[in-house]
């Protein structure tokens, strides 16, 4: 069962990068991190399976959100940023119709519908707070934001590996798990994470024929020298934090 749903969210997720590239790329890669993360916690082989499988589907609910939200390279209105949120909720949906209510199927629907729940509580899409967050959820949390920070995305520029560690720092019990984002940074210098300085890591070609993809071009990785930008925010969420929020 494990294996046709493994192929099941690998045709989504190809789908998903049908309709958003950036997206689609955006998922492998967190799904790689989030199996680093499992595994580095001590989770069992099924345990970061499972997990992995969350964390590809985890963008899943923006198969219904338009294009014109995903690639604005502006910041969202009000009105757009509570669109988008709903990403959660219809990914939750989608994978609820799909899979049983075993343990591969709560894994999935934790890391789906929670992963932008915030460890202070101001997360969405209900404000919970600390362990309330299933622990799926709060690997998976930390894994997209990593990924969200260190390649250049439409709605932000390039940044540094160093500025991603800070911000791990500086978010650990505000916005992530203290822990998880400590690890986070441990494996990021020992380069367990793939979070590419200039010129390294892998690009787009690579993992587009890792997984059976069109090749065709993407934004390039994070290199040093560029402010932080925080368009997955709306204008007045932005003047009140500045994170690496990648809600997009």
């Amino acid at each position: 069962m494990e294996q046709i749903v493994l192929r099941i969210a690998r045709y989504v997720c190809t789908a998903l990068s049908a309709k958003d590239l950036d997206t689609g790329l955006h998922s492998w890669r967190v799904a790689e991190s989030a199996a680093m993360l499992a595994r580095a916690m001590g989770m069992s082989h099924t345990e970061a399976r499972h997990l992995e499988i969350a964390a590809l589907l985890h963008d899943v609910g923006k198969l219904g959100i338009s294009n014109a939200l995903l690639k604005k390279s502006g910041a969202l209105t009000e009105a757009e940023y509570g669109i988008m949120k709903k990403h959660t909720s219809i990914g939750a949906e989608l994978v609820t119709n799909v899979l049983r209510d075993d343990g591969l199927g709560r894994t999935v629907f934790r890391g789906v519908l929670y992963h932008h729940e915030r460890y202070d509580g101001m997360g969405y899409p209900h404000g919970l707070k600390g362990s309330e967050i299933p622990l799926e959820a709060r690997i998976v949390a930390v894994a997209d934001a990593v990924d969200a920070m260190g390649w250049e995305r439409v709605y932000h520029g390039k940044r540094t590996v160093d500025f991603v560690k800070a911000e791990l720092r500086r978010c650990g019990g505000m916005h992530f798990d203290p822990d998880i984002a400590a690890l986070a940074i441990r494996l990021l210098d020992n380069g367990r994470i793939d979070c590419p300085k200039e010129g390294e890591g892998k690009n787009a070609a690579e993992i587009l024929s890792v997984h059976g993809l069109t090749n065709r071009p993407i934004h390039t990785p994070v290199t040093a020298g560029h402010a932080v930008g925080d368009g997955g925010l709306p204008s007045a969420a932005r003047s009140q934090q500045r994170t690496a929020d990648p809600d997009r």
